[in-house]
């Protein structure tokens, strides 16, 4: 029978029973058998979840609370056997300066501190706003920069997390000295970084080579000298190249791959070819050539304009089948170009027009004396009457 009560229950045995054993006995019938006089519970497992806890277990006044001490609560206080938020205002504390902590009726209250305008709350005290944003907190360096959080000037993150900050450029290294390295390891002054020591003498290194004790590598050399005849040391390793003194030591005598110099290391330095724009250079000539195109004149009308290479024009100036006469221009554009005009039966009247041609060459192809008129040319550089030669 459930939750049913047994007043008045008389038990037969000795007198030296005690009326806990009686109880005892009956809960050996059933736990869920109330007997008037018994405790309510023996241990923590007679209580229901919601009070989960045996209070004064074993004696008369034994009861099913929630709690017992604080321990027992999962969250808050036990007060009165039962769990809490809040016994007094300490127990509300929320790790926030800027809030009242407060308990009212076992309930916690965390109530924001009100500043003034302008005013910004700061471990519990109102002060003035110092920023909106990173721009405006200027007292920090290139390594220890300040940053704006919450309207206050704080220092900010590190620029360098893991390295070392040069403060004079904010630049991240790794070493400035060997204690920023680990075991076995050297800082490099020209690069800033650790490096691993793979040698201390030449007997560490294989047959060959030789030990760069600043750096611990192996390397082929360290001076010219380590190099085989026509080789010099650069990096470490050997390669082809000429020791010098002077300019002078370093010069092969070629036009086309550039002035060679002796550098401050007193190694030669090949030299910077030519700029010959669209053209090539010629070594025999040690010159730049740029070749351009023909023009050639026909016997009509003709406006002929060169290319930014160096051009030939070629016209004849002849009573019948002329191909160079008034009404005809030549422009030679860019480039040094050359206008060849073969003087055949008859002078070279003005009413031609050239501009852009730097050479001009008139060549009479007779005994008889003619005329050149270059009257409206523009822009040549030089004229010349060629010996009496056929076109």
């Amino acid at each position: 029978m459930l939750g049913r009560t047994i007043v008045g229950a008389r038990f037969r045995g000795t007198r030296s029973r005690s009326l806990l054993n009686v109880c005892a006995a009956l809960s050996l019938v059933s736990t869920l058998v109330l007997v008037a006089g018994c405790p309510m519970c023996t241990d923590n497992a007679a209580c229901p979840e919601a009070t989960p806890i045996c209070a004064n277990a074993g004696a008369f006044n034994a009861s099913c609370v929630e709690c017992e001490t604080d321990a027992d609560c999962a969250t808050g206080v036990c007060v009165g056997n039962a769990c809490v938020a809040c016994a007094a205002d300490g127990d509300c504390d929320d790790g926030d300066a800027c809030t009242t902590d407060a308990c009212t009726d076992n309930a916690c209250s965390n109530t924001a501190i009100v500043c003034g305008a302008d005013e910004i709350c700061t471990d519990g005290d109102c002060v003035a706003v110092e920023c909106e944003t990173d721009d405006d907190c200027t007292g920090g360096t290139l390594c220890a920069p300040e940053a704006c959080t919450g309207g206050l000037c704080v220092d900010g993150d590190d620029p360098c997390p893991g390295q070392i900050c040069v403060e004079d450029d904010g630049s991240c290294i790794d070493c400035e000295t060997d204690d920023d390295c680990g075991v076995d390891e050297t800082c490099d002054p020209t690069t800033n970084t650790c490096l691993t020591l793979g040698c201390a003498t030449d007997d560490d290194c294989d047959a060959g080579t030789l030990c760069d004790v600043g750096s611990g590598e192996c390397v082929a050399c360290l001076t010219n000298a380590d190099c085989a005849d026509g080789e010099v040391c650069s990096g470490n390793a050997c390669e082809a190249g000429t020791v010098c003194a002077t300019d002078a030591d370093c010069d092969d005598d070629l036009f086309c791959n550039g002035e060679e110099t002796c550098g401050a290391d007193l190694l030669c330095a090949d030299g910077a070819a030519p700029d010959c724009g669209a053209g090539t250079c010629d070594e025999g000539t040690q010159s730049c050539l740029n070749t351009g195109e023909p023009f050639t004149f026909t016997t009509s009308i003709d406006s002929l304009v060169g290319t930014e290479a160096d051009d030939t024009f070629t016209g004849v100036a002849q009573v019948t089948n002329g191909t160079f006469s008034a009404g005809d221009s030549a422009n030679g554009g860019a480039g040094i170009d050359v206008l060849k005009v073969f003087l055949v039966d008859t002078n070279l009247t003005a009413g031609t027009t050239v501009s852009n041609v730097e050479t001009i060459q008139a060549q009479n192809t007779t005994a008889t004396a003619r005329t050149f008129s270059v009257t409206g040319w523009t822009n040549y550089d030089s004229l010349t009457s060629l010996s009496s030669l056929g076109p």
